[in-house]
């Protein structure tokens, strides 16, 4: 056998059995790492996912309260068998009447609760959005299926006035945010609030508060010193990554983006 034909079998031999192993054994760590990682964060988004559809049905059936004072236990569920809200990780909801709360609950999340008395505007409002939303996608072509449209056909429904946060001695206008890119998702997942000075969206989508519908609550932007008065992005693919978004993002200088508002009031 030559030199060049003892150098081409050098070349064309295969992995050994050592050299096998020790990728078997790379590949097992990394599976081992990363799936209890995986895991983990499937839950926590299962839990966020439960709780904001616990929520929704807690303000449906508050709604339906609203207009019916005799609203019975089974009328009660009926809300829940209707609705399309559902937990993610298979849990079943029941729900409890009282003269003062109504309680969702999932056998494996938990409770969500409120009382008449949490029925807010910004609760009522992005309800009605949400519906109106939906209608206008279903009469609507693709072209004219843009937050800009759908937001004035709604303000020509109804009153052409958004409603008013009032913060302090300032006052900002509730306004609705549709992210319709991804039209496979429901329109519930895809609608929030956020307020500013400006009634148009001309200043784009950067705004000092938004209403995070996962917790019922308002929360300010924050300048890069963490205090109060800043302006944030508040486009996001969902009401979860936007939920995310303003419980963990921070500036460069590790401060959060966004702090809960504690006073305000809300007005039609």
């Amino acid at each position: 056998m030559t030199e060049l034909e003892k150098n081409k079998n050098k070349h064309t031999q295969g992995f050994t059995l050592a050299e096998l192993l020790i990728v078997v054994a790379i590949i097992a760590v990394l599976v081992a790492v990363s799936v209890p990682m995986f895991m983990s964060k499937k839950k926590k988004t299962e839990d966020t996912v439960c709780q904001y559809n616990r929520k929704t049905l807690v303000r449906q059936i508050m709604l339906d309260r609203m207009g019916d004072d005799g609203l019975s236990d089974a009328d009660a569920e009926a809300v829940l068998e209707k609705s399309d809200a559902y937990c993610p990780a298979g849990g079943e909801y029941t729900v409890q009447l009282d003269e003062l709360y109504i309680k969702v609950i999932c056998d494996i999340h938990g409770a969500s609760m409120g009382g008449t008395e949490d029925i807010k505007v910004s609760d009522t409002f992005v309800s009605d959005y949400r519906d109106f939303t939906v209608e206008y996608l279903k009469n609507h072509t693709s072209k004219e299926n843009n937050n800009d449209l759908i937001r004035k056909a709604f303000l020509e429904k109804y009153n052409g006035k958004w409603p008013t946060l009032t913060v302090g001695s300032d006052s900002y206008s509730i306004q609705p945010y549709y992210q319709g890119k991804d039209q496979s998702k429901p329109v519930e997942e895809c609608v929030w609030l956020f307020a500013r000075k400006d009634e148009t969206a001309a200043s784009g989508w950067h705004v000092p508060y938004v209403y995070n519908i996962v917790d019922g609550k308002w929360y300010g932007a924050t300048k890069t010193n963490g205090s109060p008065g800043g302006s944030a992005n508040i486009v996001y693919d969902d009401i979860k990554s936007l939920d995310e978004a303003i419980k963990n993002k921070k500036h460069a200088n590790g401060k959060l983006q966004w702090a809960e508002v504690t006073g305000y009031k809300e007005s039609d």
